[in-house]
């Protein structure tokens, strides 16, 4: 995708003004994702964008987008956050008429908030300006359903750990696994992200235990920050099958390559088809996200460790993920580099994958990436 939007010059022939199109972001106001943006939009000159709330769009409809639309007029849709009015605002639109106190990091109603997202999302689809949109509402619907994910990438040939079906008990998985002779899973929430509801489960003949972020309190279940290490296999159970009420996915458990004895996946993000802005995350166990205390390792050390050819096949890889989504500009491509470097799989596809603090490609951030392909304003 490649828009040119002409700026408008001043009258004086020795000035020229850097001018573009009215933006409108659809978010969550204050969060970081829309600062950022924002960020990027005042580096061009343009005026700041018009944030249309999650919590307006589930009241109202379009209407509050249709409003502030002009000719011309560049629509952002970026991720609802960690906003608890949003979450509240979605789970409504997805059909919970429960009553909801904040509760930091509680995992519930993911379902419901799912539905709401696609709702809404199905609700401005119709008014959002052809060509000038950066996210498109029917792939962000199917990135946040990873099992609808997986099933298209499959389709499509890319490489995905292999896929289990999600049974409504524990012991129905370990029967599961047991069946289709694996050890180790992931299971984790269909409609999760930012690794919330994810656990990483091994199981064989000398025991069970496993690795994850939930951390169970009572009947309730939270985010953790921190990896937490489960043996009870009752506790194991409760969590499986609370998670399930929700909606699982359950992958094979696949080994990651290793810098500085540290497992090690990459953040690829593709923007207009091409690989850009790469982040390599390096865990303390096999959940890599950088919130809960993995680090940053040097994507160049580990190009040099995989090999030219290897580093190349992944990149093309990340590519041909995002070629799957055609309508959306910029996806975020979690990929998997097992220890013999020619064995590669995506693990997930990000429509928000975006944040990326410090990355750098070719000058540019992430955001301000996406803007020159949107609206070039060279002069």
């Amino acid at each position: 995708m490649n828009i040119g939007i002409a700026p408008s010059r001043s009258e004086d022939p020795g000035t020229a003004l850097q001018t573009g199109p009215e933006c409108i972001v659809v978010g969550s106001p204050g969060d970081e994702r829309i600062e950022r943006f924002q960020a990027a939009v005042h580096r061009r000159g343009w005026s700041p964008a018009t944030v249309v709330s999650y919590r307006e769009l589930s009241e109202h409809g379009a209407a509050p987008i249709t409003r502030h639309l002009r000719p011309g007029t560049l629509v952002r849709i970026e991720s609802p956050g960690s906003s608890f009015e949003s979450f509240a605002a979605l789970v409504r639109r997805g059909g919970s008429d429960e009553p909801l106190v904040f509760e930091r990091g509680r995992l519930r109603h993911v379902r419901a908030w799912y539905l709401g997202l696609c709702r809404v999302l199905q609700d401005i689809a119709p008014v959002l300006p052809a060509g000038r949109t950066l996210g498109n509402p029917s792939d962000i619907a199917c990135m946040f359903d990873k099992r609808r994910c997986h099933g298209l990438l499959e389709s499509h040939a890319v490489p995905v750990p292999p896929a289990l079906p999600a049974p409504a008990s524990f012991e129905g998985l370990l029967d599961t696994m047991r069946a289709h002779a694996m050890t180790r899973v992931f299971f984790k929430l269909a409609h999760g992200s930012s690794a919330s509801g994810v656990v990483a489960l091994h199981a064989d003949a000398r025991g069970i235990h496993a690795l994850t972020t939930v951390e169970r309190v009572g009947s309730k279940l939270y985010n953790s920050k921190r990896l937490l290490f489960y043996r009870d296999v009752r506790a194991l159970a409760a969590i499986y099958e609370a998670l399930a009420r929700e909606g699982l996915h359950i992958e094979a458990w696949l080994p990651k390559i290793g810098l500085d004895n540290r497992p090690v996946d990459l953040r690829i993000l593709v923007i207009a088809g091409r690989a850009r802005h790469v982040v390599a995350r390096a865990g303390h166990g096999p959940i890599t996200n950088l919130h809960i205390g993995a680090r940053r390792a040097d994507p160049e050390r580990l190009r040099i460790k995989m090999g030219d050819l290897a580093w190349a096949r992944a990149l093309a890889t990340a590519e041909k993920a995002a070629k799957v989504f055609p309508s959306s500009l910029a996806v975020g491509v979690d990929l998997l580099v097992e220890p013999d470097p020619r064995r590669i799989a995506v693990l997930e596809m990000n429509a928000f994958g975006d944040l990326l603090r410090g990355a750098v490609h070719e000058g540019e951030d992430p955001y301000d990436a996406q803007l020159t392909e949107m609206a070039p304003c060279s002069i």
